[in-house]
């Protein structure tokens, strides 16, 4: 039984920890100095603490609906254009924030739909910039270090002739 709550045990613990920290940022009174301390000191090692729990849930194979979901053969498609979405995303948001004529709206709708939008164009433009330039390097690279590696292994033959 215990086994099987600690997959979902630092996720919802996680939100916890970040439903928290919303209460520093309301329109109030600030909080004492010692509160705002002891939830700075240790909301970062609890985060930390719980979501050591969930990796190593997640090795140890524990079955749960958060296993499925992190082998969900998609993430592959994802993790490739990773390295690309990480070059263009900055572009993107200059990008965007040069397009406002008018003040940003912080409210929590905004914000999701602002960062939907980066994160679905920053993929998408990573699509052709995977495929016309990291993946052909990759190639060439393995090219190289297979030539490099062979041409070694011949001036070794050689000299031992």
């Amino acid at each position: 039984m215990l086994c099987w709550m600690l997959g979902p045990l630092p996720v919802v613990l996680g939100s916890g920890i970040m439903v928290m920290a919303s209460y520093f940022y309301m329109d109030a009174p600030r909080s004492s100095v010692m509160l705002r301390t002891m939830y700075a000191a240790t909301a970062k090692p609890v985060f930390g603490l719980l979501f050591t729990v969930l990796i190593c849930a997640m090795i140890m194979k524990l079955e749960n609906v958060f296993r499925t979901i992190f082998e969900w053969d998609c993430w592959s498609i994802v993790a490739r254009l990773s390295y690309c979405a990480y070059n263009i995303h900055v572009t993107i948001i200059r990008y965007t924030a040069s397009l406002s004529t008018v003040p940003f709206q912080h409210s929590t709708m905004a914000l999701v739909q602002y960062y939907i939008f980066i994160l679905v164009v920053s993929l998408l433009l990573s699509i052709p910039l995977w495929l016309l330039v990291e993946e052909p390097m990759n190639r060439v690279w393995k090219l190289y270090l297979r030539s490099s590696s062979k041409t070694t292994q011949v001036q070794e033959k050689i000299k031992l002739k």
